[in-house]
């Protein structure tokens, strides 16, 4: 090639586009999981809003009203509702996230707890204000994660720290949404820790009346139900977990 050729097809500057690595299938999953709730609260603020109001009518009054989410079944969307709840009221009223689901800390994976959890607070690992975080960019929703799977859920549940701990956080914020996964597995543990309770569910009904009286026999009052659109996978679907304590 002679130089009058080189100089005709010499390019004048150079844009370098990386190709993207594929992502892995849990971090995929977890940021498309992650869009749709930031598509939740875009589109149904002012319900959740509403929905708070109501909510915060049936506590107490000079302290936070506590509200337990939790699902008919597992993966029917209770800790992307939870999620999306909170997030809708930031900036409104102080909100507490609490993941509450012990066998799936489905919200503590989501948002990329720390080291320690609030089941480590309440025996004695860490200070009780250790384990708090946020869960959102803004630092507007507080979020207790859990570290890992409880395994003896009697030790966290029929000890007096947590009713304690629960009646001092009463005091720092308005609202306190614990994601209580299952009815039937973990969300029944929770009836006696809050002042009433939304059951999410998906378009299969045939669970909703059990899940209902389960909760109500526990004691706690169940104002209605929040439909949802997920898809429960298949039960011989592998699941990643959190490593068990």
């Amino acid at each position: 090639m002679n130089q009058r050729t080189m100089e005709r097809h010499t390019p004048a500057s150079v844009a370098f586009k990386p190709v993207p690595h594929q992502l892995p299938a849990r971090e995929r999953r977890l940021r498309e999981e992650l869009c749709l709730v930031d598509r939740l609260v875009h589109d149904l603020r002012d319900a959740f809003r509403s929905l708070s109001r109501r909510v915060r009518s049936l506590g107490p009054f000079q302290s936070a009203t506590r509200l337990l989410l939790a699902g008919v079944r597992d993966a029917v969307g209770c800790s992307t509702t939870a999620l999306a709840f909170a997030k809708a009221l930031a900036g409104d009223i102080r909100v507490l996230l609490v993941d509450g689901n012990f066998r799936r800390p489905g919200l503590s994976m989501l948002l990329h707890h720390s080291t320690f959890g609030w089941e480590d607070a309440l025996r004695g690992r860490c200070s009780l204000a250790h384990p708090l975080q946020f869960a959102d960019p803004e630092r507007l929703v507080s979020f207790l994660p859990l570290s890992a799977p409880i395994t003896k859920p009697d030790e966290v549940f029929h000890g007096p720290a947590l009713q304690a701990w629960f009646s001092q956080l009463c005091q720092d914020y308005d609202l306190l949404i614990i994601d209580g996964g299952p009815v039937q597995q973990t969300g029944y543990r929770w009836a006696t820790c809050a002042d009433c309770a939304i059951l999410i569910c998906d378009q299969k009904h045939h669970d909703r009346a059990k899940a209902w009286d389960t909760l109500e026999e526990n004691g706690i009052h169940v104002l209605g139900v929040i439909e949802t659109f997920a898809i429960t996978p298949p039960a011989n679907q592998p699941r990643r977990d959190m490593p068990s304590r």
